[in-house]
């Protein structure tokens, strides 16, 4: 990779590592027959008394808290019916209150979960919940990585937990969305990334503080660089200034300390080392604590033989530098 480029690719590792996505929760204007539910937030106006008008959140029991009045019930109820109920409660409470607006802020009660391969992953909320799509299209839209053959939907709780998985790029071709299902308060929509098979002779790994571990073609993961912006790019916990290389060849195992941040200054060993099939790149955590990434099941195997490679390449040059 040519020095220019890589520096390039250097700053968005660095930008990785501070920047932080947040999903805003959608608030556009509702309907009079809009059903208020748990952790709606409501705007509650009482004209012409203005001094009682206040901002409520619907409590886990249903009700909202509201001054001279105490708690209403107000799940279930549309947002016309609670207001004709205030409207006579205020009333008998004050003969000068003739009107209560209640207008909804946010819809909580209608939130969907988007997350995986999607440009901006959070918690969106809806008057009316749409389609699978519309959502993922609320998110950003799906990253280049993403699966959209075997996109889920998580529903339900504990035991009664339900995962469906559906095709959704074949309903996007078609333009033909009627057989996704509908989905639900709380549902979990997840993009997962596209699993590519690699040959054992061009398999490059790549483990710990990067946002995807797994397994790499050298076609993709070329050099240090690029086969950590394969796997995602590093975590907001990666220390860039260690990273192991680990290689394999028929005189044994022998590990290289690579230090990324340093390579600028042309004092470091290259981070644009070229990789060879049977590579394996570490990229430690700056708190010292565990591998931050977990591989699939099917990936453990070579990868346990790397890693005990590893500490038996650690052990040798401890030994022959007689450090104790």
């Amino acid at each position: 990779m040519p020095r220019p480029i890589l520096a390039g690719v250097l700053a968005a590792l660095a930008l990785a590592l501070t920047a932080q996505s947040a999903a805003p929760v959608a608030s556009p204007p509702g309907s009079p027959d809009y059903k208020i539910g748990v952790d709606d937030i409501l705007q509650v106006g009482v004209r012409p008394r203005m001094d009682l008008n206040t901002q409520v959140t619907v409590l886990a029991d249903g009700t909202i808290s509201l001054p001279s009045l105490g708690p209403v019930h107000a799940e279930g109820m549309t947002v016309k019916e609670l207001s004709s109920e205030l409207t006579r409660r205020f009333g008998l409470y004050d003969r000068d209150i003739t009107q209560v607006t209640v207008t909804v802020l946010a819809y909580n009660s209608q939130k969907v979960f988007l997350l995986g391969e999607v440009y901006k992953p959070g918690r969106y909320a809806f008057p009316v919940i749409p389609g699978i799509w519309d959502v993922v299209r609320e998110g950003g839209g799906p990253t280049s990585e993403a699966d959209l053959t075997a996109v889920q939907v998580i529903r339900g709780e504990g035991e009664k937990r339900e995962t469906i998985t559906v095709d959704l790029g074949s309903a996007i071709t078609s333009g033909n969305f009627d057989g996704l299902p509908k989905l639900r308060p709380g549902d979990t929509v997840r993009l997962l990334r596209k699993q590519v098979t690699v040959p054992p002779k061009d398999q490059v790994y790549v483990m710990g503080e990067v946002r995807s571990p797994g397994i790499f073609s050298t076609q993709t993961a070329s050099d240090v660089v690029s086969a950590i912006m394969a796997a995602g790019g590093p975590t907001t916990d990666a220390d860039l200034s260690e990273i192991t290389l680990t290689r394999r060849n028929v005189e044994g195992t022998r590990s290289l300390e690579l230090d990324l941040k340093g390579y600028e200054t042309g004092d470091r060993i290259p981070a644009d080392l070229a990789l060879k099939p049977g590579d394996a790149i570490s990229v430690p955590s700056r708190s010292g604590g565990l591998l931050h990434g977990l591989l699939p099941f099917n990936t453990v195997l070579p990868l346990l033989q790397v890693v005990i490679s590893t500490v038996i390449a650690i052990e040798s040059i401890r030994v022959a530098r007689g450090t104790p």
